[in-house]
């Protein structure tokens, strides 16, 4: 008895998990046009360089310390004279 309930459960999981993943190849299909296009194109942009944004942000805020700093060195010129 408890064979053929192990053996019903066993076989339900196997049927959801199979539906489960008919269910998401039909998905895949009906939708399937430039939006998963544009969508794997942009992961693998953020493979090949994962830290770009960050790089980015990282020169803009080196570019505006130096900035400050050219400034100041010129205030301070200008404050010698």
């Amino acid at each position: 008895m408890d064979t053929d309930s192990g053996l019903l459960i066993v076989i339900g999981v196997v049927a959801l998990v199979v539906l489960f993943n008919i269910g998401l190849a039909l998905s895949f299909l009906r939708n399937r046009g430039t939006r998963q296009i544009i969508m794997f194109q942009d992961t693998l942009k953020k493979m090949a360089n994962p830290w770009k944004e960050e790089d980015e942000a990282l020169s803009e805020l080196r570019e505006k310390v130096s900035n400050l700093e050219s400034d100041e060195d010129q205030k301070g010129l200008q404050n010698e004279f």
